[in-house]
């Protein structure tokens, strides 16, 4: 059986920004985080109401009444991650809500989700079928290393223990996203370095093993002239240490900036005008990833940093 490998090249602007180079990632094998450890995304104790559940309902035009279709639930943890998602069909001659779809969700300390599993009711075998089971790792820096995806053993009514699609990502340290111009469809993704190439395996049934089926390519191109967003690792500001416990300095040549720090959601959660080199608290931040917007008279500078306790 013949066999064949893809290659795709993908081109972005990169905008040229002197930055710190970082120690390159070495990706092991197979690097699955089972980190039940949810994201410090918020205290559901900072929130007065939390959604909890939805129904919907449906009009019936033969008999002119509306009647319950839909449920929908969610579960959250401590710290305000959302961790099940649960979906009931409506039933008329059970009077009650029916499984549907069920859906879970495990992070690690800095809020990246490291397992997504999805099943569906089997309402005639009377059992929950699995559907989809994905692992996710990271390195150090936030950058998503690995995409691991499970299959559903129906004989055994359980995931089989090997991957069944495997994707690989390497980095280049020297640059942060912040420095980079993305497409729309890849600003969601969970990278904070510059991504050099992606390589996808898929289980082969005949051989017994992971083959590799693809691989991609990032390539760049400059931005001439200047940007009004740059790096934090500039000469504008800098933002230290990283990771950072107690408290962080910025030091800037700008005279004063305005500081805020963000939470992944897009809570602010510290403003201050800073003069000079500042020490600034963050003892109350909790462990995990966090952005901060640096404001001069002409720019602002954006960057990430980890809270470690």
């Amino acid at each position: 059986m013949k066999k064949y490998i893809t290659f795709t090249c993908l081109l972005f602007a990169i905008n040229v920004a002197t930055a710190q180079p970082r120690e390159a990632n070495i990706i092991g094998n197979f690097i699955v985080q089972d980190n039940n450890q949810p994201a410090s995304m918020g205290l559901m104790s900072d929130y007065e109401l939390v959604l909890d559940s939805t129904v919907q309902e449906g009009y019936n035009p033969d008999t002119g009444t509306w009647g319950k279709q839909y449920k929908e639930t969610f579960e959250f943890d401590s710290l305000g991650n959302n961790t099940r998602y649960m979906r009931y069909k409506w039933s008329d001659e059970d009077g009650g809500w029916n499984n549907l779809e069920r859906q879970v969700f495990e992070y690690n300390e800095a809020g990246q989700r490291t397992r997504y599993e999805k099943s569906i009711w089997n309402d005639e075998a009377g059992y929950w079928q699995g559907e989809s089971n994905t692992h996710y790792a990271y390195d150090e820096n936030g950058n998503q290393i690995q995409y691991l995806s499970f299959e559903w053993d129906d004989e055994n009514r359980e995931w089989k223990n090997r991957v069944n699609v495997l994707e690989e990502y390497t980095f280049d340290y020297d640059y942060t996203m912040n420095q980079i111009l993305l497409p729309n469809r890849y600003s969601y993704m969970y990278y904070s370095h510059k991504i050099e190439s992606g390589s996808e395996y898929e289980w082969d049934t005949i051989a017994n093993e992971l083959t590799m089926t693809n691989v991609t390519t990032y390539c760049y191109s400059e931005i001439q002239g200047e940007s009004s967003v740059r790096a934090s690792s500039g000469n504008d500001v800098k933002v230290y240490p990283n990771p950072a416990t107690g408290f962080v300095t910025v030091g800037l040549n700008s005279p004063t900036l305005f500081f805020e720090v963000f939470s992944l959601s897009g809570e602010r959660l510290i403003s201050k005008n800073v003069m000079g080199t500042n020490r600034i608290d963050i003892s109350a931040l909790q462990t995990g990833l966090y952005v901060y917007k640096a404001h001069t008279d002409n720019k602002t500078i954006k960057g990430k940093f980890i809270v470690k306790h």
